[in-house]
């Protein structure tokens, strides 16, 4: 066989090959839009002069996942928002009478764990900026501020259920 044929025939399996790995690889993975509501309540509120009480705030923000069959990763940004009063039905609430909380914060976060079919537990951390706060503190607190960083370690789990043109998650 001439030689033009026979690196023609080497070249084609690899080449076909290079072809459809990327359309198998971006199956596990994406980009994705969240929203979501957070509910916070201060430990140690009475050593600490914050409040004692639970209050609920909006979660926007973008993401990518890398899940794989055993597990994976995911990572995001997202805008944290809590308006003076109340917003939507349990987003965005004061659960105590009287309390009346605000912040807007910005955040990275990043949570990775195995994965069994559609669950897919995590543990990871969110690192914050927090912009705006008021009413975190009980009143007639002075001399004390609430810091603007913060760094949390959330644990739990989400479920993740193909569509036809990506993922549903919960």
């Amino acid at each position: 066989r001439p030689m033009r044929e026979r690196l023609s025939s080497w070249l084609c399996g690899p080449l076909f090959a290079l072809l459809l790995a990327p359309a198998a690889l971006s199956a596990q993975r994406g980009v994705g839009l969240r929203f979501g509501s957070d509910f916070h309540y201060f430990s140690h509120a009475e050593d600490f002069r914050t409040i004692d009480g639970w209050f609920s705030s909006a979660r926007f923000g973008a993401f990518y996942q890398a899940y794989f069959r055993t597990g994976g990763v995911r990572a995001g940004l997202n805008i944290l928002h809590k308006p003076q009063g109340s917003g939507f039905p349990l987003v965005m609430q004061d659960f105590r009478d009287g309390q009346d909380t605000r912040f807007t914060a910005l955040e990275f976060d990043m949570k990775m764990g195995p994965r069994f079919l559609f669950f897919n537990p995590y543990i990871g951390f969110n690192l914050g900026f927090r912009t705006k706060t008021a009413g975190l503190l009980e009143p007639g607190t002075v001399n004390q501020t609430v810091n603007r960083m913060y760094l949390n370690f959330p644990v739990g789990c989400s479920f993740d259920w193909p569509t036809g043109y990506g993922s549903v998650g919960f």
